[in-house]
C-alpha cells in the first residue's frame, strides 16, 4: 500500500488586529491553488501579475490568513515562468503585506492590509508606491551597497562630528540648489528626519500651552508632536493658493501664536504647493509684522 505523509504546521502571528495561529496541511505547495490563473501577456511585469494574483485571491477569500503559498519552483513549472521571476513576486507580495516567508517552512498567507480591509485610506504617512519596474526594497538594498562601498560600515557606525556633519550639508547643499541657492552653509543644519526637526524647534521655543498656527488640513507627524509637548493648534483659512497672509494676521491676534506651522511644497496629505507670489506675501506681510517664529518642513 502506498504512504501518503502529511506534514501540519501550525504558525503563529501578530498584527495591529491582535494574535492569530492557524493550522494547514501542507500539499507540497500545491494545496488550495485554484487561486492559480494564467498570466496575461502585455498586461505588465509578470512577477507583479503574480502578486497581484496572491492579492487578489487574498481579497475574494480564495486565500485566508495561514494558508500555505505553493513552492517557488512548483509555480514557477506552474506558470511556465523563470524562477527568479517568481522569488521577485513573492519579494512584492512580502512588500505589500499580504505573505511572510519561514526559513524551511515556505510562505504563509498573513492576510489583507487593515487599510484594504475596511477600505481606508492611511494619510498619517506620504509612503511612495511600488515603482512598476521593481521592488522599492530592491532599490533601497543597492543603494546602501552604493553607499557602502564609498565609505566602511566602521566609519558609518561613528557619532558624526563637526567635519562629516559640514560634509554632509555642502552635499546636500549641492543636491538642492535650486531651493538653497544663496544660503551660506553656516546657516543650515542636517537632523534625523523631518520629524526630528518638528519636534526640536517646537521644544525649543514654545512652552506647553502656547498655541500654534496650521494649515487646516496638516501633516499628522505635527500634530502629534504638538500633543507630546501640550499645545494647542489653530487652523488658518487657506485659499486655492494656500494659507492667507490676512488669516496668519487676525489667528496670531486671537490667540497669540508667534509659531506658524507650514508645509510649502508637496503638502502631507493635500500634495498641494503653495505658490511663489503667496510664499512672499506671507513672508512680507504677516511674518514681519505678527508671529515672530516661522516653522517650514
Amino acid at each position: 500500500m502506498r504512504q501518503c505523509t502529511a506534514i501540519i504546521f501550525s504558525i503563529v502571528w501578530i498584527d495591529n488586529r491582535g494574535i492569530h495561529m492557524a493550522t494547514r496541511n501542507d500539499a507540497r505547495g500545491e494545496a488550495r491553488a485554484g487561486w492559480i490563473k494564467q498570466l496575461t501577456p502585455g498586461a505588465g511585469p509578470r512577477y507583479l501579475q503574480i502578486a497581484d494574483l496572491i492579492g487578489h485571491a487574498i481579497d475574494s477569500g480564495e486565500l485566508v490568513a495561514g494558508d500555505l503559498i505553493p513552492a517557488q519552483r512548483w509555480l514557477a513549472s506552474k506558470l511556465n515562468v523563470d524562477l527568479s521571476t517568481v522569488t521577485r513576486a513573492y519579494t512584492e507580495a512580502r512588500n505589500r503585506g499580504l505573505i511572510a516567508a519561514y526559513s524551511g517552512r515556505g510562505s504563509y498567507v498573513i492576510g489583507p492590509a487593515a487599510t484594504q480591509e475596511h477600505g481606508q485610506i492611511d494619510l498619517a504617512m506620504n509612503i511612495p508606491p511600488q515603482l512598476a519596474a521593481g521592488s522599492m526594497a530592491d532599490l533601497v538594498r543597492t543603494g546602501i551597497q552604493e553607499v557602502l562601498a564609498r565609505q566602511p560600515i566602521e566609519t558609518l557606525s561613528q557619532y558624526q562630528d563637526g567635519l562629516s556633519n559640514r560634509s554632509a550639508i555642502q552635499a546636500g547643499q549641492a543636491w538642492l540648489r535650486p531651493a538653497l541657492d544663496g544660503l551660506s552653509s553656516q546657516d543650515l543644519i542636517t537632523c534625523a528626519g523631518a520629524q526630528a526637526a518638528i519636534a526640536g524647534i517646537l521644544g525649543a521655543v514654545a512652552r506647553g500651552g502656547d498655541t500654534v498656527l496650521c494649515e487646516p488640513l496638516t501633516y499628522p507627524g505635527f500634530l502629534h508632536a504638538a500633543r507630546q509637548f501640550g499645545l494647542k493648534v489653530m487652523a488658518v483659512d487657506t485659499d486655492e493658493d494656500g494659507v492667507m497672509p490676512d488669516a496668519i494676521e487676525r489667528c496670531h491676534a486671537a490667540s497669540g501664536a508667534n509659531l506658524i506651522y507650514l508645509n510649502p511644497t508637496l503638502q502631507n496629505p493635500t500634495a498641494r504647493t503653495i505658490s511663489e507670489s503667496r510664499r512672499r506675501d506671507i513672508s512680507r506681510d504677516s511674518l514681519n509684522n505678527a508671529p515672530a517664529k516661522a516653522a517650514v518642513r
